[in-house]
């Protein structure tokens, strides 16, 4: 009997035994299982687009401002218990994700990396705990989220190590570490229809994003025309912008013929444009080149201008006024046209910047994710952008043109007189080169040492004067002028016409 009951012991002992560690390994198996499992389910494809499940690298404490590329949203549980975009950190049920429309990748705006030592995040207390902690604060990590969870493997561990030398007392502390569980994010974003509901977001949202560079590069556009209407040559002399439909003006170039007559204001509104005697054309509505094209003209001609006053008594009253046009900024010397061509090169330059930062801009949202729906809408507003930018980029040709053809008219001219101040200048052995009409060293030494002779200043500027200067001096006091060659290096006969 006793050698039975020993027997039947040590046999209970051992299935207990067998039971506990096939128990053991079982559950132990099943977690691994499913981790193996989540590899296969870090993905998700939605519109024919793969997109990656991923959590950050590393976490980061900050949000990010949204770009058309990268934003970070607010998601929470409704009523029903379906996540849906919106919420605030202080609702426990609510998340913060990330989507990456470049890569297609879309996880937890958090991660279970703390920092760039690769320390783990560690949770001090269980799940609902840490919820009712960052709830109350609004902050966010793996372990308030619904997608993270405790590692498996290591609290396995931790039981059967408990279990081993305090017989399972204590085994399952409340510490644990957060690891990122993607099929959780799936379930949520397929079940719920959140990918949807992100599609609809960023449809809604790429409109504003390409409406916002539309009006960025109008903007840089209407500045453009304005600098080019401050640089136009030939005009009424006023910078003009546009205000709703409207062009207005928005100052007065001084020396210029709006500002010579005083006919025009700052703050007057111009609803039409004639030239000469003809009918006045109504450009309400029109953009701010067509109107300046309209306005400027062949030098001496006349402009007719139907203006809305904003000054004085007669404020928003109605008149026609006729300007005759002229140079706008007084550049009718080569310096001052050599400036005005190098802004306008730099112009040019600085505005085709504009328009490939937009082109590239606009190529980054064809290329994102969920940019489908919109490509229409992409194609019209890049449309219209290129005419525009082909506008302002004949307009700036054309002015760059006007200016080259207007410098090379001074240019022979100033050589036809600095021809005539070398022969002086020679005749009197102040000058000893080649008279070839080019204002170079040898000329401005002669110059100079005239100037030294006679005290007087002559510099380098209007090439006229000087020439009449150069002439003045060589003069008697009385006006008379000597025959001979004898009476001295300052005496020379010739007339001032």
């Amino acid at each position: 009997m006793k050698f039975r009951k020993a027997a039947a012991s040590l046999l209970s002992a051992t299935a207990f035994k067998v039971l506990c560690f096939s128990g053991f390994f079982f559950v132990l198996y099943l977690p691994i299982q499913g981790l193996i499992a989540q590899e296969a389910a870090d993905a998700i494809i939605y519109d024919s687009e793969v997109w990656r499940l991923k959590q950050l690298p590393v976490m980061r404490l900050e949000v990010p401002e949204p770009t058309a590329a990268y934003e970070v949203v607010t998601i929470s549980k409704n009523n029903l218990g379906k996540w849906i975009i919106g919420g605030n950190l202080k609702n426990p049920n609510a998340e913060l994700i990330y989507v990456d429309r470049k890569n297609r990748l879309i996880g937890p705006f958090t991660s279970s990396v703390v920092d760039s030592q690769g320390t783990r995040l560690h949770c001090l207390a269980s799940k609902a705990s840490s919820k009712i902690a960052q709830q109350n604060s609004g902050r966010y990590n793996g372990c308030r989220s619904d997608f993270y969870s405790a590692d498996t493997v290591e609290k396995l561990t931790q039981m059967v190590i408990s279990c081993a030398m305090l017989a399972c007392l204590g085994g399952n502390s409340v510490d644990w570490n957060a690891v990122f569980r993607p099929i959780k994010l799936k379930k949520a974003l397929v079940s719920s229809g959140l990918m949807a509901q992100i599609k609809a977001h960023y449809h809604a949202k790429e409109s504003q994003f390409i409406d916002a560079r539309m009006a960025f590069f109008n903007d840089k556009t209407n500045y453009v025309l304005s600098e080019l209407n401050s640089a136009s040559i030939e005009g009424i002399g006023a910078v003009l912008t546009t205000e709703d439909e409207f062009t207005k003006v928005s100052s007065i170039i001084p020396g210029g013929p709006a500002d010579l007559q005083g006919i025009v204001q700052p703050e007057d509104t111009i609803v039409g444009i004639a030239q000469g005697e003809d009918e006045i054309v109504d450009v309400v509505g029109w953009r701010l080149d067509e109107v300046i094209d309209l306005i400027r003209g062949s030098k001496g001609s006349t402009v007719r201008l139907r203006i809305i006053t904003n000054q004085g008594a007669a404020s928003n009253s109605i008149k026609v006024i006729a300007i005759r046009r002229g140079w706008t900024n007084g550049a009718q010397d080569a310096i001052s046209l050599r400036a005005s061509l190098k802004a306008l090169n730099g112009l040019s330059n600085t505005y085709s910047q504009y328009w490939k930062d937009f082109r590239d801009e606009i190529s980054l949202d064809s290329s994102l994710a969920f940019s489908l729906g919109n490509t229409e809408l992409i194609t019209t507003k890049t449309r219209t952008a290129s005419q525009a930018s082909k506008s302002t980029n004949e307009r700036i040709s054309k002015l760059q043109q006007l200016h080259r053809n207007s410098l090379n008219k001074i240019e022979v001219a100033e050589r036809v007189i600095v021809r005539k101040i070398q022969a002086l200048l020679k005749h009197q052995i102040y000058y000893t080169s080649s008279v070839d009409g080019l204002f170079g060293p040898g000329t401005l030494a002669a110059i100079e040492a005239l100037s030294v002779d006679i005290t007087l200043p002559l510099g380098r500027g209007d090439k006229a004067k000087i020439l009449q200067a150069v002439k003045a001096s060589f003069m008697e006091p009385e006006g008379s002028c000597s025959t001979s060659s004898s009476d001295g290096a300052h005496m020379v006969c010739f007339s001032l016409e």
